[in-house]
C-alpha cells in the first residue's frame, strides 16, 4: 500500500511593529532585551510576536512548548519555523517539515550578488530588461537564504518548484518547501 505525505507550511507576514502576546520564551525574550541596537531589537520582537501569533494559529500552545537554540538557531519540539526581519517587515514560516524563509527589500539587493547566481541563473538574469533585474535579484537572494535556513546548499539552483516566493509592496518573500501565504495587515501579490 502507498501512502502520501502532504507537508503544510504556512508563511505569515506583517509590518513592524508587530504585537500579539508577548514572547513566551523566556531565554529568548532575555536575549533580546540584551540587544542594544533599538531597530534590530524592535525587528526581533516583532519576529517572535509574529511567531508566537502564527503557533496559535496553527493550533499550539506557544506557552507551554518547551524552545531551545542549538548552533545559533531556535527551534522547538513537535513544529519547525523559520524567521526573518527587514527593513518594517517581518516574516514566520511555520510546518510540519523543515522550513526555510527570508524577506527582503529588493532595492538592497544588487548587482554584486550575481557572483552567487548558479550558471543557470546568471544566464536568465543577463537575458532580463533592465527593469526586471532588481526583482530577479531579490527573488534570487531570498531563495538562497531560505534554502540555506532550512540546511540546504546556498550556491544551489533556485529556480525549481521547491521553492515559492511573492513580492509584498517593495520586498520579496521566498520560502522552501512551498507554502501558504498569510499577510496580517499587508497585501501580498500572487
Amino acid at each position: 500500500m502507498r501512502y502520501t505525505v502532504r507537508m503544510s507550511v504556512t508563511v505569515y507576514v506583517a509590518r513592524i511593529p508587530f504585537r500579539d502576546r508577548g514572547i513566551v520564551c523566556p531565554a529568548r525574550r532575555a536575549e533580546i532585551e540584551s540587544c542594544s541596537n533599538a531597530t534590530v531589537r524592535e525587528q526581533k520582537i516583532s519576529v517572535w510576536e509574529l511567531l508566537t501569533f502564527a503557533l496559535r494559529a496553527q493550533g499550539f500552545s506557544p506557552e507551554t512548548m518547551e524552545f531551545h537554540c542549538k548552533n545559533g538557531k531556535w527551534g522547538a519540539d513537535f513544529v519547525e519555523f523559520s524567521l526573518s526581519h527587514c527593513d518594517g517587515l517581518v516574516a514566520v514560516a511555520v510546518g510540519d517539515t523543515p522550513v526555510g524563509v527570508d524577506i527582503e527589500r529588493n532595492a538592497r539587493c544588487t548587482p554584486k550578488l550575481v557572483r552567487v547566481m548558479s550558471q543557470t541563473e546568471r544566464t536568465r538574469f543577463l537575458a532580463l530588461e533592465e527593469e526586471d533585474k532588481t526583482d530577479f535579484l531579490a527573488n534570487i537572494w531570498t531563495r538562497k537564504e531560505a534554502s540555506f535556513k532550512r540546511g540546504g546548499n546556498f550556491f544551489a539552483e533556485t529556480q525549481t518548484p521547491e521553492f515559492c516566493s511573492r513580492k509584498v509592496g517593495d520586498a520579496t518573500v521566498s520560502v522552501t518547501p512551498p507554502a501558504t501565504f498569510v499577510g496580517l495587515g499587508i497585501e501580498i501579490e500572487p
